[in-house]
């Protein structure tokens, strides 16, 4: 996986019991999703600008997804007001 393109930074992430692998997007608004090979099948936009990490649910339906509030600004607090929290994602299986 090479995100030198889209500028954009991977942060923490999981791995689900059949090898779907999750990555955070620093900056990115969004968690993708990897298939064994590295190779993108998924995308899951999230309604703040830093993802720091996320784990699944029992059932692997669902991600968790922390979220950065430090380092933005004061405007971009009050546009993402969910900044700094922790964000629940479904996902399909």
């Amino acid at each position: 996986m090479n995100l030198t393109k889209e500028q954009l930074t991977p942060g923490g992430g999981c791995i689900s019991s059949d090898g779907r692998i999750f990555i955070a997007i620093w900056d990115g608004f969004k968690i993708i999703e990897l298939d064994i090979d590295g190779n993108i099948v998924d995308e899951f936009m999230v309604p703040v600008p830093r993802p720091t990490s996320c784990a699944l649910d029992v059932k692997e339906d669902k991600l968790f997804v922390t979220s950065a509030y430090e380092g933005l600004s004061s405007n971009k607090r009050k546009k993402y007001p969910l900044s700094g929290s922790i964000i629940e994602v479904g996902i399909r299986c």
